[in-house]
């Protein structure tokens, strides 16, 4: 793992905005680690460098291999790079995506909603006065901008061109995000017609498409239902509702309340406080090492908290997770039943009853009193055997 080299590349440089974004809306959201790998991915870039091995980040970082992983797989999740492996498996190309800015983030389909989710809605409602949208209004301009030329490609070369479909074809086969060439040759044009296959409605399509992991036959399904056949005009409000119906499923008022992410489940315990990183990486060795269910966990959670003054303990509540893991507590209703106090069998031992000598129930007799003669011959045998 020390071996494995990191080539890092950048698609641009962070500018200010970018970095208060990243600093005050990613940073809360992800573990120190992670962000501090970024950091230092992008200072790397800035300084000329560009090939790294695991070793220098595990010891800049103060970090060991497999949370050096734990933290890229994180920044890939947060879309903030995209990670590239070779054939041989001794080689990482990172590729630093840009920093979503403040207004964009928060009105992002993905990180908006995780952001309100994990933060709460003041918090989100704070940034949203931080980072007000910077667009200008164009009421009453006119866009006066040069268009491109087809002169401006007069010199190109059928070379260039060759060289241009070598090049686009190796970057189309790099795994990560939508696979749109297949969806748009495998969807027919009576679902979704020439005329919507413009920009926009595509790139709405990759968005949903790369956030949310649709497989293509799914989006084939989806693009067809947000575009009607009285109208075939394709709708990206109704097409995004759908996708998220799907992937995003929201918890109604009647749901199992024990059915949610543990780390919100906690945050619901302390009245909407984020839980802190300790308790946060806990829930998540509960569900990662141990492979126990949210609901398992979320159950489990309750009851330590009831039981132990509101403390989570690391030690004692992995005990408990070993313990049900054995018990084989797969379910909200086996969590339930854990939970519930076990009846002790008090075993009762019984006194051994002492057998007494017979002679000991016997009843006393009564005995006839010894006569004088009686008498005076046994005090002369004890004179005898005194002498």
């Amino acid at each position: 793992m020390s071996e494995i080299k990191y080539q890092i590349e950048q698609i641009k440089s962070i500018d200010s905005e970018e970095l208060a974004s990243f600093a005050i809306l990613y940073a809360p959201l992800m573990k120190p680690l992670s962000y501090q790998f970024y950091l230092l991915m992008s200072a790397i870039l800035e300084s000329h460098g560009r090939i790294k091995n695991a070793r220098f980040f595990c010891e800049t970082l103060h970090c060991t291999p497999l949370e050096l992983t734990q933290a890229r797989e994180e920044l890939e999740r947060f879309m903030l790079i995209r990670t590239y492996q070779s054939a041989d498996e001794k080689s990482l190309i990172i590729q630093l995506r840009p920093i979503k800015r403040g207004f964009k983030f928060l009105n992002h389909e993905v990180l908006g909603r995780y952001y309100l989710m994990k933060m709460g809605s003041k918090a989100y409602q704070f940034a949203l006065l931080c980072f007000k949208d910077p667009t200008l209004s164009l009421e009453g301009y006119e866009d006066i901008s040069k268009p491109f030329q087809a002169s401006d490609m007069s010199d190109y070369s059928m070379k260039e061109e060759n060289e241009f479909q070598v090049y686009r074809i190796q970057r189309q086969d790099k795994k990560g995000g939508f696979d749109m060439a297949r969806f748009l040759k495998k969807c027919s044009r009576l679902i979704f017609p020439n005329d919507q296959r413009n920009k926009e409605n595509l790139s709405v399509i990759e968005e949903m498409g790369s956030y949310y992991h649709v497989a293509i036959d799914d989006m084939i399904t989806f693009v067809g239902q947000a575009t009607p056949s009285k109208t075939m005009q394709f709708n990206p409000l109704r097409f995004k509702e759908l996708v998220r119906k799907k992937y995003l499923p929201l918890q109604k008022e009647n749901e199992n309340e024990y059915d949610i992410n543990p780390v919100r489940f906690l945050q619901k315990k302390q009245n909407g406080v984020m839980p802190s990183n300790a308790d946060a990486r806990l829930l998540e060795n509960l569900s990662q090492q141990f492979k126990l269910k949210d609901e398992v966990i979320n159950i489990m959670i309750e009851h330590i908290l009831n039981q132990n003054d509101n403390r989570l303990d690391k030690n004692y509540v992995e005990k408990i997770a070993g313990t049900w893991v054995r018990n084989e507590v797969d379910s909200a209703e086996k969590a339930f039943e854990a939970c519930r106090p076990k009846e002790r069998k008090t075993i009762t031992k019984k006194k051994a009853e002492r057998k007494l000598p017979q002679w000991y129930m016997q009843e006393e007799e009564d005995y006839e009193a010894a006569s004088e003669e009686e008498i005076a011959e046994f005090k002369k045998m004890l004179e005898e055997l005194e002498k």
